[in-house]
């Protein structure tokens, strides 16, 4: 679809216990692995949490060898850079979302970033998303629109093998629409 999950939420450092150091963004707007693949190359632990590398007290590291003597001391001071301005704290890490100031997300919000997108599915039927009609009914009409729910003659259409796209009380083969 386009749309990165990176560009919507954004992980908050508490404790650093259950974000990992190299393989999730938490400082900056990429994975530190990308950012500095050599030194990751270096780690002897990449699947590392991000507690396990920064404190308050500094960074705690574990290289197979020391960047300094295979010249990486410019990246090592840069990864230090990106590190002092998080500050450790008392509880959970947590993932926010960026699309509203409270940070929680919200399934319309989603909606309304896809529907901005110039590749976004075009349809004429406006859905409203109330708490009023059951998510599940909602959602059904939602996928009906976009020609996508899983009936067998969809899937067929889609190139998944079936045995048969009959209707099991039916003997003959079905060609059905769904009407609203």
């Amino acid at each position: 679809m386009g749309i990165n999950f990176n560009d919507i939420f954004k992980q908050t450092i508490k404790s650093g216990d259950n974000t990992q150091f190299w393989h999730d963004v938490w400082t900056g707007d990429e994975k530190l692995k990308i950012k500095y693949p050599r030194l990751y190359d270096l780690d002897k632990k990449k699947s590392c949490v991000v507690a396990e590398r920064k404190n308050n007290d500094g960074n705690t590291w574990n290289w197979k060898s020391s960047p300094s003597n295979v010249g990486l001391s410019h990246d090592l001071n840069c990864i230090a850079n990106d590190l002092a301005s998080i500050q450790m704290q008392y509880g959970r890490d947590q993932l926010s979302c960026i699309l509203v100031p409270d940070g929680k997300y919200r399934v319309d919000l989603l909606r309304y970033q896809i529907e901005q997108m110039p590749n976004a599915p075009a349809h004429q039927f406006q859905i409203r998303w109330s708490k009023l009609i059951p998510i599940k009914v909602t959602t059904f009409i939602w996928r009906a629109v976009l020609g996508r729910i899983p009936s067998a003659v969809a899937l067929s259409q889609r190139g998944v093998k079936l045995d048969t796209c009959s209707c099991s009380s039916c003997i003959d083969e079905l060609n059905v629409q769904i009407i609203y």
